[in-house]
């Protein structure tokens, strides 16, 4: 087995073939270009061989052996002559405009629930003000993905935001799966 296939094997992303790895002493650089040899044209859902340009996209994904992963993808550009537009490849591993794989997007979030965006920010060596964008786009897919459609059985309670004061707060709760739903500020 190559050092390119077993790391095909390690990435797991069915989309892309390893080229080669660069080794550093924090980061391991792979190189890396789409299986496809050809793409759906989004406006007409033709299939379509013609690029018209590529260039290289740099994409970090989890770590490995303790050195942060960066993917060197070949994105390239195809051409519709139907449509006359041209269009990027797509791939399910990562979002369209994204420079991080969404199972590493998705890792920074969890982290961020259990600890702080600063702390996830240094542990990771990413910018606050990207960690802060993962985790609020995150917390927003999450809350999208609890529809109230699926809760059952309702629980309601008031408690006081400050002991003595007259603030008080409405706790709604999904008592089959003990979550909080909503917290309603009088």
């Amino acid at each position: 087995m190559t050092e390119a296939e077993l790391f095909e094997q390690l990435l797991g992303i069915k989309e892309i073939r390893v080229d080669r790895v660069d080794w550093q002493e924090h980061a391991l650089h792979i190189y890396c270009s789409s299986i496809f040899e050809e793409a759906l044209c989004p406006h007409c859902l033709k299939k379509r061989r013609i690029i018209h340009q590529s260039y290289e996209r740099q994409i970090r994904d989890l770590a490995m052996t303790g050195k942060e992963v960066y993917l060197h993808l070949n994105q390239r550009q195809f051409y519709c002559p139907d449509c006359d537009r041209r269009f990027y490849e797509r791939f399910n591993f990562i979002a369209p405009q994204r420079a991080m794989t969404r199972r590493y997007e998705r890792h920074v979030y969890e982290s961020c629930k259990a600890s702080t965006i600063q702390k996830v920010s240094t542990q990771e060596n990413l910018v606050w003000s990207t960690v802060n964008d993962i985790c609020q786009q995150g917390a927003r897919q999450e809350l999208q993905e609890r529809t109230l459609l699926n809760v059952k059985v309702v629980g309601m309670d008031e408690f006081a935001i400050k002991k003595g004061h007259r603030d008080y707060a409405t706790v709604i709760v999904d008592l089959e799966r003990v979550e909080i739903i909503d917290i309603l500020d009088y």
